[in-house]
C-alpha cells in the first residue's frame, strides 16, 4: 500500500468519524492538512494578515466538520479542503472589500506587510465609522445589494432570490452603489481637507 493510499484511507476514516460527531477526528485532520490549507489561503489571498490567516484556516476546518456527512470516500480530502478554502478566501476578500477597496485603505503599508497588520484598533474604528457614513448616504436598494454582496458574500443570483429581483438588476444596483460610494468618499475627503485648511 502506497503512502498516498494509506493517507486517503486514513482521511476517509477520520471523515466518517467526524460525520458521526467524533470531534477528535477534526484535530487529526487539522494536524495532517492544516499547513496545506494555510498555504492555499495565502496563495488565494496574499494580502491576508497572519492572524486573519489562522482564523480563516480554522473556519475551513469548522466547515469541514459541518460538511463531513456529505463527504464521499472516492473524493480526495485535499481537493475537498481546497474547495472550502477557495470559498472562504473569496468570502474573506468580499468582506474586506468595503474597508480596503471602497474606503481606499489598501495604500499606506510597506510592501510585504498586510494592511490588517498595519492598522491600529483606533484606525479600525475610524474606518468602520467612515464605512457606516458612506453606506448611510446610499439609497436603500443600493445599500442592501452592496451589503449582501460585499459583506455577507452572497452571489448575484442569491441576492436576486433574497430580494425578489432579477440578477441583472442586482448587478446594476451593485455597480451604481460602488460608484456612488466612491463619489461619497471622495466628497468626504475633500470636505475634510477643506476643514483642515480653515
Amino acid at each position: 500500500m502506497t503512502e498516498e493510499t494509506h493517507e486517503a484511507l486514513s482521511d476517509a476514516r477520520a471523515m466518517a468519524d467526524l460525520a458521526r460527531g467524533r470531534m477528535e477526528a477534526l484535530g487529526e485532520l487539522f494536524t495532517r492538512h492544516g499547513a496545506m490549507v494555510r498555504r492555499a489561503l495565502k496563495r488565494l489571498a496574499p494580502e491576508i494578515s497572519r492572524a486573519e490567516l489562522e482564523e480563516l484556516g480554522q473556519e475551513v476546518f469548522l466547515t469541514l466538520s459541518d460538511t463531513a456527512a456529505r463527504y464521499e470516500e472516492q473524493t480526495r480530502l485535499r481537493a475537498w479542503l481546497y474547495g472550502i478554502a477557495v470559498r472562504k478566501a473569496k468570502s474573506w476578500r468580499r468582506t474586506t472589500w468595503l474597508r480596503r477597496k471602497l474606503l481606499g485603505q489598501h495604500g499606506g503599508t510597506s510592501p510585504g506587510t498586510s494592511p490588517g497588520a498595519a492598522s491600529s484598533p483606533e484606525r479600525e474604528v475610524a474606518m468602520r465609522q467612515e464605512a457606516t457614513r458612506v453606506l448611510n448616504r446610499l439609497p436603500r436598494e443600493q445599500r442592501d445589494v452592496l451589503l449582501l454582496h460585499a459583506v455577507e458574500g452572497f452571489t448575484g443570483e442569491e441576492i436576486a432570490e433574497i430580494l425578489g429581483i432579477r440578477p441583472k438588476t442586482v448587478w446594476t444596483r451593485l455597480h451604481r452603489a460602488r460608484r456612488a460610494a466612491l463619489a461619497i468618499r471622495a466628497e468626504q475627503g475633500t470636505a475634510a481637507t477643506r476643514e483642515g485648511e480653515s
